[in-house]
């Protein structure tokens, strides 16, 4: 799966929505994307960043503090599994790094804690003052902390693929200029459906971050 993949694929959405049709299959692809990109939006989260990446290397912004939250302008990352010193840290600003370390480190833990025993990815990571620590917090810099792993989930949750079929079926009425019952606007492009919107809230408290939150409190303002 590639990182900008939709998070259902048009198979997942047939079976779903129980249709049968495959003329418009191209069409079905690219809806699927937007559903995906707009569920990203609306719940903070960096393009793509539920998708199981294999291995990548991104790089993040050390704030002085103990705790290092994997966003940036996009949103937020998640990671699975930290590659073997697979975290490094300028720490001097001249653009190489100067310490590498893990998540086999006591000391450098990932968040939420008990996240790899429920199957889910860390959002951040956070540095415990051990005596063994070579770090007590991520040095503030631009972008001076680079990390490779495994991003996403392994597999898409399935609250994450009933918001994206319910969110493609309210943009394919929204197309045919159709669709019956009530709807709230996220923009002017497309109005969500209110059992689309349940869905959403559903499922909120696992996939909202701090970006997304404001998002899905001003459209609930509207």
């Amino acid at each position: 799966m590639a990182l900008l993949d939709a998070y259902v694929s048009k198979d997942e959405y047939n079976a779903r929505a129980n249709r049968t049709a495959t003329a418009d299959d191209a069409t079905l692809t690219e809806e699927l994307v937007a559903a995906s990109r707009l569920f990203d939006h609306l719940m903070g989260l960096a393009p793509g960043a539920i998708n199981a990446v294999a291995s990548a290397t991104l790089v993040f912004s050390g704030r002085g503090r103990a705790r290092l939250r994997l966003d940036d302008t996009e949103g937020q990352h998640l990671i699975r599994t930290v590659g073997t010193d697979g975290i490094a840290v300028d720490t001097d600003g001249d653009g190489v790094a100067d310490e590498s370390f893990d998540l086999g480190d006591t000391w450098c833990v990932g968040l939420p804690r008990n996240a790899a025993a429920a199957s889910q990815p860390y959002d951040s990571f956070e540095l415990l003052p051990y005596s063994a620590a070579v770090l007590t917090e991520w040095p503030e810099g631009r972008w001076n902390v680079s990390i490779t792993g495994a991003w996403g989930y392994a597999e898409v949750p399935e609250g994450v693929k009933d918001a994206v079929v319910s969110m493609t079926r309210d943009l394919r009425d929204h197309h045919a200029g159709g669709g019956a019952g009530a709807y709230q606007q996220v923009d002017a492009a497309l109005p969500l459906s209110d059992q689309t919107w349940r869905i959403i809230r559903a499922i909120k408290s696992q996939f909202s971050y701090r970006t997304g939150a404001r998002v899905l409190r001003a459209e609930r303002a509207r």
